[in-house]
């Protein structure tokens, strides 16, 4: 299927509603979707502004770890973008919950804190059970690492 426009950025928007329509006609999920950092997102369903708040997203698998007090917990990124990131684990933490994280950047450990934003305690086909983390002022060497994935 080919999509025509003036520009390539309004084809490009006209594909990815056309992938949403149908989805959503099909009730299939969109796993990139998953990845959505919103405040309205509880147990992976985004509120009405979840694409107007979207961040920018990379597929990343990294070991992380992760806890309320002590990162023991342990886990793994779905994605990463420069204020947030999805982390895979069958032991999700509730909505809202200040978590500290310990991401392992080929071998240099960074420490991270951040809230708990949207959960899935259930996975379902295309979707990792896991929680969307937004992070607190991120350190630059993490906003530099998530850049030069892009």
């Amino acid at each position: 299927m080919k999509f025509a426009a003036d520009s390539a950025i309004a084809a490009e928007r006209q594909a990815i509603e056309f992938i949403r329509t149908h989805c959503r006609e099909r009730n299939l999920a969109l796993r990139n979707e998953v990845a959505l950092s919103t405040p309205d997102r509880v147990n992976g369903e985004a509120g009405d502004h979840a694409q107007s708040v979207a961040s920018t997203r990379v597929i990343r698998f990294l070991p992380i770890r992760f806890g309320v007090v002590n990162p023991s917990e342990v886990g793994g990124t779905g994605n990463l973008s420069e204020t947030g990131l999805f982390v895979i684990t069958n032991h999700p933490l509730d909505v809202n919950t200040r978590l500290r994280l310990l991401l392992d950047l080929t071998n240099k450990p960074l420490t991270l804190t951040g809230d708990v934003r949207w959960m899935n305690a259930h996975p379902r086909v295309g979707r990792s059970p896991g929680m969307g983390v937004q992070l607190y002022t991120p350190p630059d060497q993490y906003a530099e690492y998530v850049r030069t994935l892009g």
